[in-house]
């Protein structure tokens, strides 16, 4: 599989240079909940899923002597860089390596994804679990049943989202006549969810799964009643208001999801505004995109790439598709912050490849893609801008 060896070679090099260059000194936000030990975590920190924060904390005591927790770091790169080999590798022998090499160039070129795999946050693992769950929808016996229900449980424990894929371990067993394989994914996701309260309790005294759930929606109500203000300010807004968030009409929540998948998909902002800008990361020697590529690249690399996926989508397995889709509102419905969609880089060059595979000279199939691509230009080009931080004129 030469494409996947060139591939993983040249993700290593770009991981590893960018560790070196930029170098990041400080914790940004949640990551300091990751990295801290249980003992040392403040008292008021959110109940969060525990097994993202137990890796990061296993991580770092492998290699206690590195700084800045750059065992974290390097352990999130080999999660970005697992991604990058399984989707060029299934792509490679299953469509060759043209779709393989366009899957490969996706992942790569991707400025964003490579820093944002720098951080200790799970973006990079619930994407890998995403890309897994796409590799096992749309096959009927049970052994693909109990890997997509694993698959569920590990995302779950990664992050509270991955409640969704553990409710798609639980469907599609069902959608297909086969309600054992159904209970028996319920049944373990159940069980897993059942662990990761016992975990919590252990580490905070809680019995909960998660506290972040109720944030989010809150976050989201505000957001509607407030569509312009940067993602910064409706934060801290959340976090300082008690009793019931304000209503808004429907057609605000319409707007705001508008703008969220604008956020969403559009340009992006996080790693721009709340990291570079700020200086927040502490990257070495003050690092920016200063070069016009670059900043272009990291910018609207992840629009471009989602504009091939639609155009690509009619042509790929209807459950990867749908799968999409459900990534797709979970992360427009429930966050607002554009690093999130990094979650869905792997799956999208999953599309791509075997959408490039399966084209055909079919005008149906190629106008339902050009729409597809015609309704995200809309949404850029309409749908309220959505910052980090507030922009001067």
């Amino acid at each position: 599989m030469p494409v996947t060896l060139i591939c993983l070679a040249l993700g290593a090099a770009l991981q590893l240079a960018l560790l070196r260059r930029l170098a990041p000194s400080a914790l940004v936000g949640d990551e300091n909940e990751y990295a801290l030990p249980a003992d040392r975590l403040p008292l008021a920190a959110w109940v969060r899923v525990p097994l993202h924060r137990g890796l990061m904390q296993a991580a770092i005591r492998l290699w206690p002597s590195a700084p800045a927790v750059h065992g974290a770091r390097l352990f999130v790169g080999v999660q970005a860089l697992a991604a990058l080999g399984l989707v060029t590798g299934y792509a490679e022998v299953r469509w060759g390596a043209l779709p393989a090499a366009l899957a490969g160039a996706l992942l790569l070129l991707s400025l964003e994804r490579a820093i944002l795999a720098l951080h200790l946050w799970p973006d990079t693992a619930i994407g890998l679990c995403w890309l897994a769950a796409a590799l096992l929808v749309g096959r009927d016996d049970s052994a693909a049943a109990l890997a997509l229900a694993a698959v569920g449980g590990v995302a779950l424990g990664l992050r509270i989202e991955g409640a969704a894929l553990c409710a798609v371990a639980v469907a599609q067993p069902l959608a297909q006549g086969e309600p054992s394989d159904a209970a028996l994914a319920a049944a373990l996701c159940s069980g897993v969810a059942a662990l990761y309260m016992a975990w919590n309790r252990h580490l905070s005294g809680r019995w909960q799964l998660d506290s972040t759930i109720g944030f989010n929606l809150r976050v989201a109500r505000i957001d509607a009643a407030t569509p312009t203000s940067p993602v910064a300010e409706t934060m801290r807004r959340a976090l300082a208001q008690t009793g019931a968030a304000p209503r808004s009409p429907a057609r605000r929540h319409l707007t705001r999801l508008a703008a969220r998948l604008r956020a969403l998909l559009g340009p992006e902002t996080f790693v721009t505004q709340a990291l570079l800008q700020t200086g927040a990361a502490r990257y070495g020697g003050g690092w920016r995109p200063d070069r016009p590529l670059v900043a272009l690249a990291l910018r609207h690399w992840f629009s471009l790439s989602m504009g091939l996926t639609l155009l690509l989508l009619p042509f790929a397995a209807p459950g990867r598709a749908a799968l999409l889709g459900l990534a797709a509102l979970v992360y427009a419905l429930l966050v607002v912050r554009s690093r999130y969609r990094m979650a869905l880089m792997p799956l999208m060059a999953l599309i791509c490849a075997e959408g490039l595979h399966a084209a055909q000279p079919d005008p149906q199939g190629w106008l339902a893609g050009l729409t597809g691509v015609l309704l995200l230009a809309l949404v850029l080009w309409r749908a309220p801008r959505t910052d980090e931080i507030r922009q001067s004129a």
